[in-house]
């Protein structure tokens, strides 16, 4: 198997574990690594508060408005 196989095998078993996963959890992580407040990056991206908070705690999906 080629090198490129693997990665993209790799790739593919990556994407298919980060599927089930709200995005929520994932900014949450992120968040943390970057210390990062959810009161920070609501203030950066102009959107309230609430807003960031109820989407970390899965209770609100993610919209591209």
């Amino acid at each position: 198997m080629c090198i490129f196989a693997k990665r993209a095998k790799f790739m593919d078993s990556r994407i298919n574990i980060i599927k089930g996963i709200h995005p929520g959890k994932l900014i949450e992580r992120d968040l943390k690594k970057q210390d990062i407040t959810q009161r920070s990056l609501a203030e950066k991206i102009d959107v309230p508060y609430q807003t960031i908070n109820a989407i970390i705690m899965g209770k609100r999906n993610l919209t591209t408005e």
